[in-house]
């Protein structure tokens, strides 16, 4: 919240941000049921801005392309429109480690370890590793 404006005529706070529009509807849902966990007198509302600022980069994942994406963001996200190479990379990245890393035995205990692993997810995802987030 220390990112927001605080408006002290009107006792609210201010907050801007950029929203995908097919989200928007999300939004106001999340606001209205927020509004309605903490029994707030004064309800969120949700305002469109029209700019002519480039909104920032968004590129949509699920589980299997969030990995493959955060290697492409190492190396610099691209600008609002631009191709997402991410796909690319996710039908060419076996192909050039495999020409990179070619040792077969490494391979087959390295498909081993990640069938393992893919199998076992969900036991795996309920383990406390000690981190702190």
């Amino acid at each position: 919240m220390n990112s927001f404006n605080v408006d002290v005529t009107s006792k609210c706070f201010i907050g801007e941000g950029w929203c995908p529009t097919a989200d928007i509807p999300k939004v106001r849902e999340a606001l209205r049921v927020a509004t309605e966990q903490t029994q707030t007198m004064v309800p969120s509302v949700l305002n469109v801005v029209h700019t002519t600022m480039d909104p920032p980069t968004f590129n949509r994942n699920n589980k299997f392309t969030y990995g493959f994406q955060v290697i492409i963001d190492s190396y610099g996200v691209g600008k609002y429109r631009e191709v997402n190479p991410a796909p690319f990379s996710i039908i060419t990245f076996p192909f050039l480690f495999a020409v990179m890393f070619g040792d077969f035995g490494h391979g087959i205990l390295m498909t081993l370890a990640a069938a393992y692993i893919v199998l076992n997810e969900k036991k795996l995802a309920k383990q406390d590793n000690g981190e702190v987030s």
